[in-house]
């Protein structure tokens, strides 16, 4: 009888795990969905008017800046396959990664950025955020409605190079640019 046990404890364990195994073949597609919980709903997804965790976990998923934050917290290409800082420390020159898609397949362009950083400094937009941007050169007077948004100094040099000068040296500059609700086209 202890035998008989064994004997079916046995070839049980060895149906579970077959069992398991087609089981789990089965759910595996070629397209898989990634279910991420959020918490609460966000009071915006807009990137230069979101507010707090729940909006900044979307946009953040949904957008890519011009750097990005390695995991070491050291600052990688992001939208910009690389860039140069003049010896004055006062005008990076980004060049985009031609491959780099909107959603709807359309190329991700120097004038996207240029147009998202306008918009965060517009009076109209009220960024919460903005003053994050005020490195760059008039963004701070654009802000407070003393300079047109034509002032902000970032330019679409080309479609891929984008060049944006600064008041003074930043050293936190490139981090700033990895965060997409702050730099980002919209």
């Amino acid at each position: 009888m202890k035998k008989s046990v064994q004997c079916f404890l046995l070839v049980a364990s060895v149906l579970s795990f077959a069992l398991y195994s087609i089981t789990a073949s089965a759910n595996t597609t070629v397209e898989s969905v990634l279910i991420k919980g959020n918490g609460a709903e966000p009071g915006s997804i807009d990137p230069q008017k979101v507010e707090g965790v729940p909006g900044s976990t979307i946009v953040l998923d949904l957008f890519e800046g011009l750097t990005i934050e390695g995991p070491n917290g050291d600052i990688l290409p992001g939208v910009a396959e690389s860039w140069t800082v003049s010896n004055d420390h006062l005008v990076y020159t980004f060049k985009l990664r031609q491959k780099a898609k909107w959603s709807n397949g359309k190329p991700v362009t120097a004038a996207d950025f240029v147009y998202g950083m306008r918009r965060a400094e517009d009076p109209k937009t009220a960024s919460t955020y903005a003053y994050l941007l005020y490195p760059i050169k008039n963004a701070k007077k654009i802000n407070e409605g003393k300079l047109p948004l034509e002032d902000l100094a970032i330019k679409a040099l080309d479609d891929y190079t984008l060049q944006i000068t600064l008041n003074a040296p930043t050293p936190y500059f490139l981090a700033v640019l990895s965060q997409p609700l702050r730099a980002m086209e919209c």
